[in-house]
């Protein structure tokens, strides 16, 4: 197990700022119900530096719907077999589980589990060299960057798993205020971005994939130990190609937003069976009523298009084998999933 890393930068100030500590790492047990927010919301990548201010007054949530930031005992979570070093795990609603210890100089990641409606679970493992995700204490000027290699397991045609290794770069990017919706504003906020990209070769049909992981998560240490505003998504894509196989992105906060979306504007989730299939298949969870479908290939290219659909059984005899996504709008509501055609 690896316990080296580069540090990129550290930067002294004359003033206190709010550090990442293990004394405020957050224990198993500690929890925060946070509101889902509109996930297409700019991250603010470029807002950084000292007294800086993020401004997500606009940002709008989903009507009722809320999520769970927890960090639990890893042994109790259904993919514990593989993070067997781990002592924590981060819940990020239904989302994201991030495995990880820790001592009072570093703490180290042991791997993640995401879940994406037309994929299921993907388990991402860094048995072999963990990555190092914080040198304690970590605080605004602190910025490293380390790698990682273990293994990805997931479903394209069967379950099965691919040797992955990547890298990582952490960092306090910025340390200001943190405006929410009805006027709060809280002070002395701290933000840790992640990039994290991985690489591993899928041997059957897609080749070469890279996974990407873009994270940012605002603390308010002097309040809690938990975030108070979350921004994390994660794309899957097969090297050269413009559609990604999977893409999965959560905004959460912790304050109440003023404007709504309404639950129909949401993308749903739909299963597609069979999958593989030959010559139809079967959409299950969206109610098909003059419906538009399209059909995309790997490169991006809109393969099919049918309009005016009302049924939810579609034929795709004509399609060349391969991984197609299918995109249909119907009612008000959309949904994107995948299918393999042999």
């Amino acid at each position: 197990m690896k316990r080296t890393l580069l540090l990129i930068s550290l930067v002294t100030f004359g003033t206190a700022s709010a550090q990442l500590t293990q004394s405020n790492e957050p224990a198993i047990g500690e929890s925060t119900s946070m509101y889902l927010c509109d996930s297409n919301y700019t991250n603010y990548a470029n807002v950084t530096g000292s007294g800086v201010t993020w401004d997500y007054s606009q940002i709008a949530s989903y009507a009722g719907q809320t999520r769970t930031v927890q960090v639990v005992n890893p042994a109790t979570t259904p993919n514990a077999s593989y993070y067997g070093a781990a002592t924590k795990a981060m819940e990020i609603g239904s989302n994201l589980i991030t495995y990880f210890d820790s001592d009072a100089s570093s703490r180290f990641s042991q791997g993640f589990v995401f879940t994406e409606p037309s994929l299921g679970d993907i388990v991402v493992t860094f048995e072999t060299d963990d990555l190092t995700q914080m040198n304690y204490p970590f605080s605004y000027g602190n910025s490293l960057n380390d790698s990682y290699i273990g293994t990805i397991y997931y479903s394209v045609i069967t379950p099965t798993s691919s040797a992955l290794a990547g890298s990582a770069t952490v960092s306090v990017d910025g340390e200001g205020t943190l405006s929410f919706p009805s006027g709060v504003n809280v002070a002395n906020v701290i933000r840790l971005k992640s990039i994290d990209t991985a690489l591993f070769n899928e041997p059957f049909i897609l080749g070469d994939v890279q996974v990407i992981r873009e994270q940012y998560e605002y603390y308010d240490l002097a309040n809690q130990n938990l975030p108070i505003f979350i921004h994390s998504s994660i794309v899957v894509t097969q090297v050269g190609a413009t559609t990604p196989l999977a893409n999965s992105s959560i905004v959460l906060s912790k304050y109440p937003t003023v404007n709504i979306m309404g639950i129909e504007e949401q993308t749903i989730s739909v299963n597609i069976y069979p999958s593989p299939a030959t010559d139809n298949i079967t959409v299950e969870g969206i109610e098909m009523n003059d419906a538009t479908i399209q059909i995309i290939d790997q490169a991006g290219k809109v393969v099919k298009t049918l309009a005016n659909v009302s049924s939810n059984e579609i034929i795709i005899s004509d399609l060349e084998n391969g991984i197609y996504f299918i995109a249909i709008q119907s009612s008000g509501s959309r949904a994107v999933s995948k299918f393999v055609k042999k």
